[in-house]
């Protein structure tokens, strides 16, 4: 906060404080005293409380900066109507420049725009620690609320529908909670400012942005978004929690982050028209979440560090994890990726883990492991029915990985196909897969150890590749035992090929 916030916070504060002693209180009623909203404003004074009795009051009301901390309350049905009885536009319903100022129990309708940036808003703010409760907008031509310098700001059990535009708050330390958004031509809730909170609100049929929010620190939580034809949650700022929130049909990304260090959890995306979550920086962490019916990827990390942990995803028209760059992949629950599109698919990156997957009915590799990568674990995985007749269970490329303790079965490729060099294949099983059990395909400097190799359509392992050690491995009832396509520097030994005779080169039949 800079040295004139601080002194600002500290006038208002003081404002506050000498406002609330003598506060009065001033009614608004027909035939009253202050028959009007705008004429109880005037006579009040900071800290002031004008309460105003039920009916249609057809102004625009405004309240000047020297009423900080005034607050106005609607008794009953209160509703303020912007729209005069010529039916020329006269600007926002309600327009407050009083730091402090509560507002509670409106429903404010039909702004219009006359000529400025806020005119067609229902409710406008500016100044800190505003407090907005218990307010329903309604078709105003331009936002329902907006609040601008506005620090501390609180925007509680509110409700907007067709507006424009939801809810827009700027400042830091920014409350949203409990507030319904419906039928705007853009953006739900846009909240620009360190700190935000955004919880509890529910967005339904959005031209734009169900939730966007645009600084570090944001916690976005418990939230639903119904319908939004950009992303459902768009953060662009480091240290984010989106968590327990819930979509469906979004057009475009569920939830897109752009920062670092974000933390997505136990969220549910079902019918997403596009892919489902996108993350932008480094060390993010997925976890605990719901991918269901996506069309597109599950989710994509672009960055290191990322964890991704725990999720459950099926039905994915396109790949159902996607790292670019080093991360963790364990513990998901992963099934029904279509089309020819893979489980977990690792585009880049050094030194990541895939482990202890479960995977299931994938067109395309369960585990699809790129040219650019290097020194990756990839162990305890159980995949079962995956693959096609253009994609293995496995597809393993780069270099230096290791492959160890995974199950490829009744897939409908290769169980594990392998490129690249210096992998080391070790203890996994290929188990009734369609062509080959275990196809070192290309490349050099592999050790295939302990492995085995059960019913497979072709080849219980095939190798094509150069300075290869093949020991200790199991290959039964198998097509082929063993091919042997003469690269050079191959060993075998301690193998048991229940079909073919001895180790030696050539095909064993």
């Amino acid at each position: 906060m800079s040295t004139v916030q601080r002194l600002a916070v500290a006038v208002s504060a003081t404002l506050l404080l000498a406002g609330s002693l003598d506060a009065k209180t001033f009614v608004v009623e027909k035939g009253g005293k202050f028959p009007t909203i705008q004429s109880a404003v005037d006579a009040a004074g900071p800290g002031d409380r004008i309460e105003i009795e039920a009916g249609t009051y057809r102004e625009n009301v405004f309240v000047l900066a020297n009423r900080t901390g005034i607050e106005i309350e609607g008794k009953g049905k209160v509703i303020l109507d912007a729209l005069p009885s010529g039916g020329a536009g006269a600007g926002p319903g309600l327009q407050i420049l009083a730091a402090g100022a509560k507002v509670e129990g409106l429903v404010i309708r039909n702004a219009r725009r006359q000529g400025t940036n806020t005119d067609g808003i229902g409710l406008a703010g500016f100044g800190i620690d505003l407090r907005i409760e218990d307010v329903r907008v309604e078709q105003c031509e331009d936002g329902g609320i907006f609040l601008d310098v506005a620090d501390g700001a609180r925007v509680r059990d509110c409700r907007v529908v067709a507006c424009r535009s939801g809810v827009e708050v700027h400042g830091d330390g920014v409350l949203v909670e409990d507030v319904d958004c419906e039928r705007l031509h853009a953006s739900a809730i846009v909240v620009e400012g360190d700190g935000a909170r955004v919880k509890s609100c529910s967005v339904r049929n959005v031209g734009t942005f169900g939730i966007q929010v645009v600084g570090d620190d944001a916690r976005v939580l418990d939230n639903q978004v119904v319908g939004s034809a950009d992303e459902g949650v768009f953060v662009e700022g480091d240290d984010a929690r989106i968590e327990k929130n819930d979509f469906r049909t979004v057009l475009d990304f569920a939830v897109f982050v752009n920062g670092d260090r974000a933390m997505v959890r136990k969220n549910d995306v079902r019918r997403n028209l596009r892919a489902a979550v996108r993350l932008q920086g480094v060390d993010h962490v997925f976890v605990d979440n719901a991918l269901v019916d996506v069309d597109g990827d599950g989710v994509t990390i672009v960055g290191s560090g990322a964890r991704v942990e725990s999720n459950e995803i099926s039905f994915t028209y396109g790949d159902s994890i996607t790292v670019e760059g080093n991360g963790t992949v364990i513990g998901n629950e992963l099934s029904d990726a279509l089309d020819g599109y893979s489980a977990v698919q690792i585009e880049s990156g050094a030194g990541g883990v895939v482990r202890d997957n479960e995977i299931a009915r994938v067109t395309g590799s369960a585990v699809f492991v790129s040219d650019n990568t290097f020194g990756l674990t990839i162990t305890g995985n159980v995949a079962n029915e995956c693959g096609d007749p253009d994609a293995p269970t496995y597809r393993i490329a780069g270099a230096g990985h290791l492959v160890a303790d995974n199950v490829a079965k009744n897939g409908g490729n290769d169980g594990f196909r392998v490129t690249g060099m210096q992998h080391v294949l070790l203890g996994n099983r290929a188990i009734g897969n369609l062509a080959d059990g275990i196809d070192l395909e290309s490349g050099s400097l592999y050790e295939v150890r302990d492995n085995k190799a059960l019913k497979n359509g072709g080849e219980g392992i095939e190798n094509s590749a150069n300075d290869v050690v093949v020991r200790d491995n199991v290959a039964k009832k198998n097509r082929i035992d063993l091919a042997n396509d003469n690269p050079v520097n191959v060993t075998f030994e301690k193998n048991e090929f229940v079909t073919g005779g001895k180790n030696t080169k050539g095909e064993l039949e």
